[in-house]
C-alpha cells in the first residue's frame, strides 16, 4: 500500500476534514478512527443460508451494525491510507473520521460538502448520514476500481444534528484506500486561509514541551496552517536548559518562540500567547493548548479550516479525550448551571463515553448538535477579531479563565463552538484534588468573580446558598486547608477588583504557603510514613452515619455531624482509612481523625478534627456570604466597571514588563 499526498486545495474546493488513522500506528486508539466492526469479515452470499442470499443487500448493513470484532485484524494502515483483506468491511462512523455536518450547516454558509475517496484495487463505498435522533440511513453507494469515487451531499437537513460517513468494503480481492477527504467550496469562505499562533503555557514540564515541538515537526501538513509555536515558559525548570532542547528546537527553526516569564498561571500564559498573536501580523488566530495536552494533529488543521468558513468569528474549542483511558471521550461540551454558577457537562450521556464499546451508530445522543456555554483551554482557537474586540483573559491565575472568557464573548454576541473531530488527550479533572489543595483559593475566588460579572440572576441565584453549603461540607470533612483558602478568597472578592492589582504572581505563592502550613494540606506519599489506623480507641465515640439517599438521611447526617464538632476530640490515631471516592462529608463528619486517599492514588491526607478551626472558619464563612448577598449589586457593579481594563492587552503588556523587571 502506498499513501500519496493529495492537493489540499483545488480551484473550487478545499479539504477541511481529512480521513486519518492513529499517529504512529497506535492501535489502542483505533476505535476513535475506525468503527468497532473494523477488520471483521463482511457478510457475503457464501456466508449466508441459501434462503437468505436474495436478501444479501438488505442484510449486509443490518448485520454489519451488530458485528463486534477484534478490530484491525484484517486491515493494515498508515496515517492517510488503509489496506483491506478480501471480504472485509470497515466503517468511518467514528469520532475522528465522520464529518460533523450539523456544525458546518449551523455555523457556515457551506451548502454542499464533497467526499473524495481514492482506491487501489476494487472496493465498494457506501455513504451514510444520521439525523438528530441518531437514526442513520445509506444515501448512496458506488464501486471504485483503481480510481476515485466522488460524492456530493447538500447541507440542508442537519439543522438539529447529524453526521456523514462512509463504509469501505472489499469483495474477493484485497484493496487499499490511499486517501479520503471531505471538502467544501472555496467560494463559501469568509476569511483566511487561517494562519495560527499556537500558544502553549508551561510550568516545569520541559519534557512535555519537547514532545509538543516534535509532534508539530512530525506533521508538516499541520505546520502548513501554523505561523509559529509560542511556548510561554513560567517554571523554574527552564525549557532551554532541558537535554535535547537545541536539537529539538532546531526542527522548527524561527517558527518556534520560547518566552520566559514569571509564573502568571494559565491566564497569564494564555494571555501572553494571545498578545503575541495580536502583535504578529502574519497570524489570524491563536490556538491555546495546554503543555500536557496531546492534540490530534489533524485537529489543528480542522480548527483553522472551520475558522475560515464560520459566518462570523467564533471561539472554536476541541473536546477532551482521557489521557489515561485514551478511547474515552471525557468532555463533549461544557455549560454552566447559571443558578448555582457551576460547571457541568452539556449532556451527561456523553460524559465518559468509551469508543471501545460505543460508536456513532449505537449512541444516538452523539448525533445531536450540542451548543455550549464555553470550551476549556486545553485546546481552543480564538480568532484575532475576538481578542481585538473583548481583550485577553482576566488576571485570574488559574480556574474559570476559559469559562469567563466565553461568557464575556457571548455578551458581545460572539459564540463558542465545541467542534466534533477536534480533540486533545488530557488528564481529566476528576483525577485531581485541585479543589482541596492550594488551588481551592482560585476555584472559589474566580467562580465568584465570574458570577459577579455574568450571573443573570438576582443576587447570584442560589450561588450564595450553594457556596456556603460547600464551605460547611469542607468543615464537616475536616478539610481545613480548603476552608481557610476559600475564606481568604471571599475576603478578597469583597475588596473589589483592585485586590488583583500586582498580586497575579504572588497570589499562588501565598496560597501554596498557607496550604503547606496546614496539617491536612501535606500529602503523605511514603507508604511507610502512613499513620497506623486504630478503629477502636478507648473512650472514642464513633458517630454512626448512613449513606445519603434522601432528604431525611441528609438532615440526620448533617445534625449528627454538626453536633459532633462541638464535642472534645478524643482520638489520637486515624479511626479509618477512606478511599478518595468514598470521602463524603457525611462519612467523615463523624470522625476525629481519618486517613483519606488522594484522587491520583499517590498518597493520603491526614484529616484531624479541630473545634477551634471549625468555629472560626464557620463564623467567617457566614459573615462573608451574608455580606456578599447584601452587597451583591455594589460589588458586581465594581467588577463590571473594571473588567475591560483588567482584560485589555495594554494592561497585560504592563504586567509582563513589570514581572520581567522583577
Amino acid at each position: 500500500m502506498t499513501t500519496s499526498p493529495r492537493e489540499q486545495t483545488t480551484a473550487e474546493w478545499v479539504a477541511v476534514h481529512n480521513v486519518v488513522f492513529p499517529v504512529g500506528g497506535d492501535s489502542t486508539v483505533l476505535p476513535l478512527y475506525v468503527d468497532e466492526g473494523s477488520g471483521t469479515p463482511a457478510p457475503t452470499p457464501d456466508t449466508l443460508p441459501a434462503n437468505q442470499r436474495q436478501l444479501f443487500g438488505l442484510l449486509r448493513d443490518s448485520l454489519h451494525a451488530e458485528v463486534r470484532g477484534s478490530g484491525g485484524t484484517r486491515i493494515s494502515y498508515e496515517r492517510r491510507g488503509v489496506r483491506l483483506e478480501p471480504h472485509t468491511r470497515i466503517s468511518f462512523a467514528t469520532y475522528f473520521n465522520a464529518f460533523p455536518a450539523a456544525y458546518w450547516q449551523e455555523h457556515t454558509d457551506v451548502a454542499t460538502v464533497r467526499l473524495v475517496v481514492d482506491v487501489e484495487g476494487s472496493a465498494r463505498i457506501d455513504l451514510f448520514r444520521s439525523n438528530a435522533r441518531g437514526k442513520y440511513v445509506r444515501i448512496e453507494s458506488r464501486s471504485a476500481h483503481d480510481g476515485r469515487a466522488e460524492f456530493e451531499v447538500p447541507l440542508r437537513s442537519f439543522g438539529d444534528g447529524g453526521w456523514l460517513w462512509f463504509d469501505l468494503e472489499t469483495d474477493a480481492e484485497a484493496a487499499s484506500m490511499s486517501a479520503a477527504e471531505w471538502s467544501v467550496p472555496v467560494s463559501s469562505r469568509h476569511r483566511g486561509p487561517t494562519r495560527l499562533t499556537v500558544a502553549i503555557p508551561s510550568f516545569n514540564m520541559p519534557e512535555a514541551c519537547l514532545d509538543q515541538i516534535r509532534r508539530f515537526d512530525d506533521h508538516p501538513e499541520t505546520m502548513a496552517v501554523v505561523s509559529r509555536v509560542v511556548i510561554v515558559d513560567q517554571g523554574t525548570r527552564r525549557l532551554r536548559e532541558a537535554p535535547d532542547f537545541d536539537e529539538t528546537a532546531a526542527r522548527l527553526g524561527d517558527r518556534l518562540t520560547v518566552i520566559e516569564q514569571a509564573n502568571l498561571g494559565g491566564s497569564g500564559g494564555f494571555s501572553r500567547g494571545m498578545a503575541e498573536m495580536l502583535a504578529d501580523e502574519t497570524s489570524d488566530a491563536v490556538l491555546l493548548l495546554d503543555d500536557d495536552a496531546e492534540a490530534e494533529p489533524e485537529s489543528v488543521i480542522r480548527a483553522a479550516r472551520f475558522n475560515d468558513f464560520t459566518r462570523q468569528p467564533l471561539i472554536v474549542g476541541g473536546h477532551m479525550l482521557n489521557a489515561n483511558a485514551r478511547t474515552v471521550l471525557h468532555s463533549f461540551g461544557e455549560t454552566l448551571n447559571f443558578d448555582s454558577f457551576w460547571w457541568e457537562p452539556v449532556d451527561r450521556q456523553l460524559a465518559m463515553l468509551d469508543f471501545r464499546n460505543r460508536s456513532i451508530r449505537t449512541t444516538p445522543s452523539l448525533s445531536k448538535r450540542i451548543d455550549v456555554a464555553y470550551n476549556g483551554w486545553w485546546m481552543c482557537l480564538v480568532p484575532r477579531e475576538v481578542a481585538e474586540r473583548i481583550g485577553l483573559s482576566l488576571p485570574l491565575f488559574i480556574k474559570w479563565d476559559d469559562a469567563e472568557y466565553s461568557l464575556r464573548a457571548g455578551a458581545a454576541g460572539i459564540g463558542t463552538v465545541s467542534l466534533p473531530g477536534m480533540a486533545a488527550w488530557h488528564v481529566p479533572w476528576d483525577e485531581k484534588d485541585d479543589g482541596l489543595d492550594w488551588q481551592a483559593y482560585f476555584h472559589q475566588r474566580n467562580r465568584w468573580v465570574a458570577a459577579l460579572l455574568h450571573s443573570p440572576h438576582r443576587r447570584g441565584g442560589s450561588l450564595v446558598r450553594k457556596s456556603f453549603a460547600s464551605d460547611l461540607k469542607h468543615l464537616l470533612s475536616m478539610q481545613y486547608t480548603a476552608s481557610r483558602l476559600r475564606g481568604d478568597a471571599l475576603t478578597d472578592v469583597l475588596r473589589g477588583p483592585r485586590h488583583m492589582d500586582g498580586t497575579l504572581a504572588s497570589s499562588a505563592a501565598r496560597a501554596r504557603r498557607i496550604a503547606s502550613e496546614m496539617r491536612d494540606g501535606a500529602l503523605i506519599t511514603e507508604r511507610a510514613a502512613y499513620p497506623a489506623v486504630a478503629p477502636h480507641q478507648k473512650g472514642v465515640r464513633h458517630v454512626r452515619v448512613r449513606p445519603q439517599r434522601n432528604i431525611v438521611t441528609f438532615v440526620v447526617n448533617a445534625v449528627r455531624g454538626i453536633a459532633h464538632q462541638l464535642r472534645p476530640v478524643r482520638a489520637n490515631a486515624p479511626q479509618d482509612r477512606v478511599r478518595s471516592v468514598d470521602a463524603k462529608w457525611w462519612r467523615l463528619s463523624g470522625m476525629d481523625v481519618a486517613l483519606v486517599g488522594n484522587a491520583a492514588g499517590s498518597g493520603v491526607w491526614e484529616y484531624r478534627r479541630d473545634r477551634t478551626t471549625f468555629r472560626r472558619e464557620l463564623r467567617r464563612s457566614i459573615r462573608s456570604h451574608v455580606l456578599l448577598y447584601v452587597r451583591w449589586n455594589r460589588v458586581s457593579a465594581a467588577y463590571r466597571a473594571d473588567a475591560g481594563n483588567l482584560a485589555s492587552a495594554e494592561r497585560w503588556w504592563s504586567i509582563f514588563r513589570n514581572e520581567d523587571k522583577a
